[in-house]
């Protein structure tokens, strides 16, 4: 990736997490933090885009401090040193979200609700998580879940700030029954690699939200490069500049950038690879700075 600061006159580079920063084993491996490290030393914007809720991202906050803005739970919400940013929000109504719930609940599924920075589950349920197929939660992020008697506490807020509702089954057969019968609530859904279900508000986007950030920066998209590997990102691979699929990604997910990478589990060919196939960007105004109050 340290070449994509020196091929092209780049001004943001957007990143997924899980499957893309991190290798098969869920770790942030040395040469990658170097090669973003690199990239914020150029004065290259470097934004996070990620599935993940603020609860998840304490590994990220501790090897970039300095990272100014991350697009989290799917393009639901921005957040910059934890705080929200930009009056960016596309979250999904408590009504709707206990529609998801209430069928989660009735069927053999295990919930969870991603809302005010936190993610939220049943106790019961959580118990039982390697039943469902979600013992990994605990094992790459440990202590993100706050395991509490019932959902509708957080239902019934005033104002939950829902982000997004997950939804995990013993099998994958579930998951596509859950999902076809959940077709007309009017929500997005998007598949994770272990076999889970995502509820999103349509608006939110990777993409929507990256835009939103290039919006109120003055960036354009043809000075964006973005790296993914999930469906959640199929559309800021298509919106972005330059864009590269992982090696590891799935083939539609491939068919949709404009280069592929090598998979999460090369450091230094998919970290170096990228750059060495961009062609120059049209010339880009530096980003302004302003002197300190």
């Amino acid at each position: 990736m340290e070449k994509l600061g020196t091929a092209c006159q780049l001004r943001l580079v957007v990143l997924d997490i899980d499957g893309t920063l991190t290798d098969p084993a869920g770790d942030i491996t040395p040469p990658v933090q170097a090669a973003v490290t690199a990239l914020l030393r150029r004065d290259i914007l470097v934004v996070v885009a990620t599935g993940r809720n603020l609860a998840e991202m304490d590994q990220v906050w501790e090897i970039w401090p300095q990272l100014t803005r991350i697009v989290y739970s799917n393009g639901a919400a921005i957040t910059g040193m934890g705080q929200p940013l930009d009056g960016y929000f596309q979250g999904i109504p408590a009504a709707v979200a206990r529609k998801v719930y209430q069928a989660a609940m009735a069927a053999d599924t295990m919930p969870e609700i991603y809302a005010n920075g936190k993610i939220y589950v049943e106790a019961s349920r959580w118990e039982k998580r390697v039943y469902y197929r979600a013992q990994y939660l605990e094992e790459t992020t440990p202590g993100s879940r706050t395991p509490i008697p019932s959902l509708e506490a957080i239902l019934s807020q005033g104002d939950p700030r829902i982000e997004k509702v997950n939804v995990f089954f013993p099998c994958g057969d579930h998951r596509l029954t859950f999902e076809a019968a959940n077709q007309g609530i009017g929500l997005r859904t998007s598949h994770t690699i272990q076999g889970g279900l995502e509820f999103n508000n349509p608006k939110a986007t990777k993409a929507e939200a990256v835009a939103h950030i290039c919006k109120v920066l003055g960036i354009p998209a043809q000075a964006v490069a973005a790296l993914g590997d999930s469906q959640t990102d199929i559309e800021l691979l298509q919106w972005a500049g330059f864009s590269f699929a992982m090696g590891n990604a799935l083939p539609d997910v491939q068919a949709c950038a404009k280069q592929v990478a090598p998979p999460n589990s090369q450091d230094r060919g998919r970290m170096g690879h990228p750059g060495a196939n961009f062609a120059p960007l049209p010339p880009v105004k530096p980003r302004r700075t302003y002197p300190a109050k």
